[in-house]
Formats: structure tokens, C-alpha cells, sequence
């Protein structure tokens, strides 16, 4: 897969990476509950999640498996090591969460619930570790899946 460039997949091949994303739950972990996420799916906790934290936007990024290239269980925790520090570097607050493939066909996915984050600084961090994709979303709207390549 080109490291840039959605267009060079073939397109069924690329319907199936969005039905991927698509279908998949993201897990937040917050302190007293798990939140489950899905694209265009409403969350009502998630509105909460928010007030609680004072903050209006979010991101859900993880570091795992560039550009859907499937990566050991040891080199996706170094990737995901080094977008903590990166977030903290960045002085946003996060929360831990996981990406889980319904089907089981694929890992589940060590990723970061990002709050207080812009679409733009959530896609640049999204692009710096090499994902196809990210979720994004603001308070009373749905998640949105967000494409990172061209």
C-alpha cells in the first residue's frame, strides 16, 4: 500500500478497509465506565465524557499497524510509547482506549481517546505515526471517520 496515496488501492480493496473502520468499536476507558464508539453512531456518554473534562472536541488515535500494515505486539507498543510522548508533549489530556475488530480478523488496537484536540493537530498526530485514518468527533455530533492520505 503507498504510504500516501488511497488511490492506488484497488477499490475493493478499499471498500473493505472503510467497512473495517466502520465496524469497528472503539473503547474509551474513562474512570468509571467504558464507552463504546462506532462511526456515525451517537454516544450519549460521550457528551458527558466531554462536560466532565470541560472540552468540546476529541480524537481517537492510536500508533499501531502503519498504514494498515499488520506490525508485531512489540513494535506497535514502542510506536504507541513513543505517541505518548508525543501527547504529552503536546500537553493534551488523553485517555486510554482500544480499537476492536468485531470480527476478531484483525488485533485489537492499544489507541488513545484525545480530548481538547483540533481535526488539524488530530491529523497531523494521525499522519506523523502513519495511519490510514483516524475517528474524530465534537460535543453532539457523531464520530466521524477522518482519511489521512490522499
Amino acid at each position: 500500500m503507498s504510504k500516501s496515496n488511497l488511490n492506488s488501492i484497488p477499490s475493493e480493496s478499499l471498500a473493505a478497509l472503510e467497512l473495517a473502520y466502520q465496524q469497528t468499536i472503539y473503547e474509551v476507558f474513562s474512570e468509571d465506565q467504558v464507552i463504546h464508539l462506532q462511526v456515525n453512531v451517537k454516544a450519549p456518554q460521550l457528551d458527558c465524557l466531554l462536560q466532565q473534562h470541560q472540552q468540546t472536541s476529541w480524537a481517537f488515535i492510536t500508533a499501531h499497524n502503519p498504514f494498515s500494515q499488520l506490525l508485531t505486539s512489540a513494535e506497535n507498543k514502542r510506536r504507541n510509547q513513543t505517541l505518548t510522548v508525543e501527547l504529552e508533549r503536546r500537553k493534551f489530556t488523553y485517555l486510554k482506549g482500544l480499537g476492536r475488530d468485531v470480527d476478531g480478523h484483525w488485533p485489537p488496537e492499544d489507541s488513545y481517546f484525545v480530548l481538547g484536540i483540533s481535526r488539524e493537530e488530530a491529523m497531523e498526530v494521525g499522519q506523523a505515526f502513519s495511519q490510514n485514518a483516524l475517528l474524530y468527533g465534537e460535543q453532539g455530533q457523531v464520530p466521524q471517520l477522518v482519511w489521512l492520505v490522499n
